[in-house]
This record gives C-alpha cells, sequence and structure tokens, in this order.
C-alpha cells in the first residue's frame, strides 16, 4: 500500500546537501549520487531485535551508509546528549554524556546512564559529523562535531523503555523480495552478475516487490487519560525509504498504514533503468524501513544493466 505522504524532517537526510541554483532541477531524494546518510539503526546489547534500550543498558548504534560506487574514506565523531526540547548545544551542555569516534561506516556502543542519573529524561540525543578526507574536531563552545572540509550531519534520537513497553526493530531483511515477479535473492560483495536480476539499459517500468508481515507493525497500547476509560490500542505505521544508485524510482516512500489488516502486505515500487549501463553494470538499491517510534530495518539489492 503507497500514498504521497510527506516523510518527517530528518536532519541527516538533508544535511550537508547544497541547494541548486535559481532554475536548476534537483534530483529525487531516491538517487543516491554522492555519499549519504540515510540513517541509524540501535540494537540493545543482549536483544538486537530492540530499538529501546532501559536505563543501564548499553546498546550499539550503526549507520546507514551509501554512495554511488564504494564508500570514500570517512572519519566521524558523535556526542550522546541528553534530550532537549531546544537547541542541541543546550542539549549537550555543560558537557555530552559520551563521546565516540572512528573510521569507516560509523557504529559504536552508547552506554545509557542508569534511572538515577537520567531522572525523567524519555529519550538521548546523538549529534555527529561524518567527514570525507578530513578528520572532525569538537567546537569547544557548544560541544558538537564540526568537519573541516566536507561532512555531513547526523542525528538520531534514542527512546529509552521507560515502562514494559519494547520497541522492535522491523525485520525487513528476513521478508521476500521479487524483481519483475521473480525472486530477488540476497547479494553480497562476492556476486557477480550471474546470479543477479538483468535488465536492459534504458528499460523501463521494472517493479520491486517486498513482502511485509504484520509483526513488522507492532500493537501500541496507550492508556487513557481518564482513568475510567479502557486503553487505546493501535499499529505502527510502516514508512519504507527507496535509494538507488541509478535510473528513477516511482517513488521515494512506501508506507503500510497503521490500519491495513492483511497479515502480509506487499509494498510495490517501479524504477526505470538508467539510458547507460554504470562503469561497474551494476545498480544498488537499499530500502530503509522505520516504524516511526525508532524501530529500523534495512535491505539492500542490486541489479545488472547491460
Amino acid at each position: 500500500m503507497t500514498c504521497n505522504r510527506i516523510e518527517p524532517l530528518l536532519a541527516f537526510l538533508l544535511a550537508g546537501t547544497a541547494l541548486a541554483a535559481c532554475g536548476e532541477p534537483f534530483d529525487p531524494p531516491s538517487l543516491i549520487d554522492k555519499t549519504r546518510v540515510l540513517g541509524a539503526r540501535v540494537e540493545v546489547t543482549g536483544d538486537t531485535t530492540r530499538a529501546t534500550p532501559r536505563p543501564g543498558e548499553s546498546a550499539t548504534v550503526t549507520w546507514i551508509m551509501a554512495a554511488p560506487e564504494a564508500l570514500p574514506p570517512l572519519a566521524w565523531t558523535f556526542v550522546v546528549c541528553r534530550y532537549s526540547a531546544g537547541t542541541p548545544a543546550e542539549a549537550c551542555a555543560p558537557a555530552p554524556l559520551a563521546v565516540a569516534q572512528g573510521t569507516g561506516t560509523p557504529s559504536f556502543q552508547v552506554q545509557v546512564p542508569t534511572a538515577d542519573v537520567l531522572g525523567t529524561t524519555p529519550r538521548l540525543q546523538l549529534f555527529g559529523q561524518v567527514c570525507q578526507d578530513n578528520a572532525p574536531t569538537l567546537d569547544p563552545q557548544t560541544n558538537l562535531p564540526t568537519c573541516a572540509g566536507a561532512g555531513t550531519m547526523a542525528t538520531v534520537d534514542i527512546t529509552l523503555q521507560l515502562g514494559e513497553q519494547a520497541n522492535h526493530n522491523p525485520a525487513l531483511a528476513a521478508r521476500p523480495f521479487w524483481f519483475d515477479g521473480a525472486e530477488w535473492p540476497a547479494d553480497d560483495a562476492a556476486a557477480d552478475c550471474t546470479s543477479l536480476p538483468h535488465v536492459t539499459a534504458g528499460s523501463k517500468g521494472h517493479v520491486l516487490r517486498l513482502a511485509t508481515l504484520a509483526e513488522d507493525r507492532e500493537t501500541i497500547v496507550t492508556p487513557s487519560t481518564d482513568p475510567t476509560a479502557a486503553p487505546t490500542t493501535t499499529r505502527e505505521v510502516l514508512q519504507i525509504s527507496n535509494f538507488t544508485t541509478a535510473g528513477k524510482l516511482g517513488q521515494t516512500y512506501s508506507f503500510v498504514e497503521a490500519d491495513d489488516p492483511r497479515s502480509e502486505a506487499d509494498v510495490d515500487v517501479t524504477w526505470d533503468a538508467p539510458e547507460l549501463s554504470p562503469a561497474d553494470g551494476r545498480v544498488h538499491f537499499t530500502f530503509v524501513a522505520r516504524d516511526l517510534r525508532g524501530g529500523v530495518g534495512l535491505v539492500t539489492r542490486t541489479v545488472c544493466v547491460d
């Protein structure tokens, strides 16, 4: 099921993107034509399906990166701060809870403070910079990372589990995928074009189909403000962001709505192949599923263009 709903503002998708000159057409958001940060997946230590750590637990945060070809050399710094309704600098004052640094694809562990330290804080906020060919530094005035040259800001909230109701990551990678009606197997770095779908350059109307299951949209129980009324029970919305390194996707976002009664809801996306075959003959796709409560699922696929 798809619709044209607008995705909530995601700073990590927009930061570092230069505005086109007046009259110059924009590339669609679904096209990976530069190194980009597409999101972050939180996995609780000891239960990688859970996206909501409890106070005192730790979690691994892995950022989803994409580039037209191989990722360039990257260096990154992230700060972990308490939630604030104000500016990032206010959230990180007087000092961050933790600082993480590294190279390559950003992935690091976050130790959640205990409840006596956090108080009523409902979530943590992570602010970072992913820099290309330069090393990030911390601004002593704001406690926030900056890049000396080319870089992208990346930020995400980690929702904390303060009660019994956990939130889990959608298991997108475990779901069936089809390309033009044929099973579309997962590929890896060693896969060659003998095991991948083939299309002709310039061909149009290819159908990419992903199956989602009911458990990908968890049930949410919300207590009523009226003590005499029963809690409200709803389902999550599943939003899927679609990306490709070449060609044109029919839509950037797909949705399975909360009131969709199907136990298996297929999502269809059309794709037109590029007019010219890429240098290595391959086009890569990335699909990022969000339950809009902090849970994230990821799947990648590849086709060969002749």
